[in-house]
């Protein structure tokens, strides 16, 4: 499964929505992999998910 489909948000809705949490909780995983390319870009889209949710 893809990070970006795992960790895509949909439009209007809040912090504690279920998706939201999800997303966090599957790219603190791969962040915290020991595969490096993977950890880099679920680092990028952390970010990502921190903009749209501001």
């Amino acid at each position: 499964v893809s990070i970006f489909t795992q960790t895509t948000i949909p439009n209007n809705i809040g912090s504690l929505n279920p998706h939201v949490i999800n997303a966090f909780k599957f790219l603190n995983i791969i962040r915290t992999s020991n595969n490096r390319i993977l950890s880099r870009l679920a680092y990028i889209k952390l970010i990502d998910v921190f903009e749209l949710l501001k």
